[in-house]
C-alpha cells in the first residue's frame, strides 16, 4: 500500500467515525433553531393576544428564557465542529504556516479546557438547583430544565472543539509551498 493509499484509508475511516458525530451536532443545532422559533412564536402570540383581546399569555418570560438558553447552547457544538466561530484571520493568515498550525492546536486545546471548566461549573450548578428544587418564577418549571440544554450543548461542544486537531497537520503545512 502506497503512502497516498494509506492516507486515503485513514481519511475514510476518520470520515466514517466523524459522520455520526457531525450529524448529532447538526441535529442539536436544528433543535436550537426550533427553540428560537418557539420563543419568537410565544412573543408574537403574546403581543397579538395583548393587542386583540387584552389578555397576556402567562409565563412568556419563562418560556422565552428557556428557548434562548436552548437555542444558544444547542447551536454551539455545530459552530465548533465546522470551525465557524469568529476568527481574526487577517492576523493569522500572515503567520508562517508551521507557526499557524501550532497556534491552531493551542487554540483548540484552550477552547477544550475552557469548555471543560464550563461543563464542570454547569454540572455543579445543575446539581445544586436540582437539590434545592428551584423553579422558574411564573410557570414553576424546574430550573434544572434550563440547565439541561446548557449541559448538553457544552458537553457536545467539548469534543467538537477538539475536531480542529484533526484538521491540522503541522508537518504537511510546514513543508507546503507558500501561497502566492
Amino acid at each position: 500500500m502506497t503512502g497516498a493509499e494509506a492516507g486515503a484509508a485513514v481519511a475514510a475511516r476518520r470520515a466514517r467515525i466523524l459522520r455520526p458525530f457531525l450529524s448529532l451536532c447538526e441535529a442539536s443545532a436544528l433543535v436550537g433553531a426550533l427553540a428560537l422559533f418557539f420563543g419568537m412564536a410565544v412573543v408574537l402570540a403574546d403581543v397579538l393576544t395583548r393587542r386583540l383581546v387584552a389578555w397576556p399569555i402567562v409565563g412568556v418570560n419563562d418560556l422565552v428564557q428557556l428557548s434562548v438558553v436552548a437555542s444558544a447552547c444547542l447551536a454551539l457544538p455545530l459552530a465548533f465542529a465546522r470551525g465557524g466561530h469568529v476568527a481574526v484571520a487577517f492576523l493569522t493568515d500572515r503567520l508562517p504556516l508551521a507557526f499557524r498550525s501550532w497556534l491552531l492546536i493551542a487554540v483548540a486545546i484552550a477552547e477544550a479546557v475552557l469548555l471543560l471548566l464550563l461543563l464542570l461549573y454547569g454540572w455543579r450548578q445543575f446539581e445544586s438547583r436540582l437539590a434545592m428544587g428551584d423553579v422558574s418564577s411564573t410557570l414553576g418549571l424546574p430550573v434544572a430544565l434550563y440547565w439541561a440544554p446548557y449541559l448538553f450543548g457544552i458537553g457536545l461542544s467539548l469534543p467538537a472543539a477538539l475536531l480542529a486537531l484533526l484538521r491540522v497537520h503541522p508537518r504537511a503545512e510546514a513543508t507546503a509551498e507558500p501561497e502566492r
